[in-house]
């Protein structure tokens, strides 16, 4: 119960509270300096907020808002260190006394404001974590890429056919990975992807090495081994195939020949 009652100074600075608990949080004001000095703070960060809105928030809105209010829990401030800390030693807040029902209307439209600003910071933190997830996974790729393009067995090689449509691939034998990259293709049909292959010697090994960015890549290849004899791109349905279902629009043959324990690798156009 004790804990509760700590819970309702969000509530109370948005007047968020039904009359009992309005009734009963105003009592436990004049007696809990932590409290009070919570919702003097909660109450001057609303009125910010107010002043800030460039528009009215929507009534769905307000009531996600108050709703979380309601369900976060605040913790309380100790009595020394941290309110202390939150506020000059020498300067005490003033107590909060219980407002009258007469001036509460009036800040009906501010806790409305705040309700849009808190609403419109939640939204901006999930594109944040977005954004930031997408970056970690440009990162990683990044990261993927250059790893084999500074190994020191990375070889080169390139192949283009009569229409100019080809595949760029830089391998490193000793990592077994390569990063390819397409030039010439024409953009891609609606509901349709380019795909990267990597070929083996008989159709049972071939296995897909990816779908090809707008743009034509960069994609790592992994995996590859002496019985890889080529990478291919085909034209697949989105969302890619298990298994080529079109005949490949470029292809880069592809040798990889043991030596001992070091690997050579030979590209030549096909």
């Amino acid at each position: 119960m004790r804990r509760r009652i700590h819970e309702l100074a969000a509530a109370y600075a948005l007047d968020a509270l039904g009359p009992k608990e309005l009734r009963r949080f105003e009592r436990h004001l004049n007696r809990c300096e932590p409290c009070a000095y919570e919702v003097r703070m909660l109450s001057i960060d609303t009125v910010r907020l107010g002043r800030a809105a460039a528009a009215p928030a929507p009534p769905q809105m307000r009531a996600r808002v108050l709703t979380v209010a309601r369900m976060t829990a605040q913790e309380q401030a100790p009595a020394g260190a941290r309110l202390a800390a939150a506020r000059p030693a020498a300067v005490r807040p003033a107590p909060v006394r219980p407002r009258s029902r007469g001036v509460r209307p009036r800040l009906r439209l501010t806790a409305v404001a705040a309700a849009f600003c808190l609403g419109a910071a939640v939204m901006l933190g999930v594109a944040y974590q977005r954004t930031s997830a997408e970056l970690d996974r440009e990162r990683a790729a990044a990261a993927a890429v250059n790893q084999v393009l500074a190994a020191p067995d990375a070889a080169a090689r390139t192949g283009s056919d009569a229409q100019g449509r080809g595949i760029t691939a830089v391998v490193s034998t000793s990592l077994h990975r390569a990063v390819v990259t397409t030039h010439g293709l024409p953009a891609a049909p609606a509901g349709k992807v380019y795909q990267l292959w990597l070929m083996g010697e008989s159709s049972s090994s071939v296995r897909s090495a990816g779908l090809l960015p707008d743009g034509g890549g960069p994609v790592v290849a992994t995996a590859l081994n002496a019985r890889s004899t080529a990478f291919a791109v085909t034209l697949e349905p989105d969302g890619g195939s298990k298994s080529p279902t079109t005949t490949p629009v470029a292809q880069l043959a592809l040798v990889v020949r043991e030596t001992g324990n070091i690997a050579s690798t030979a590209l030549t156009q096909r």
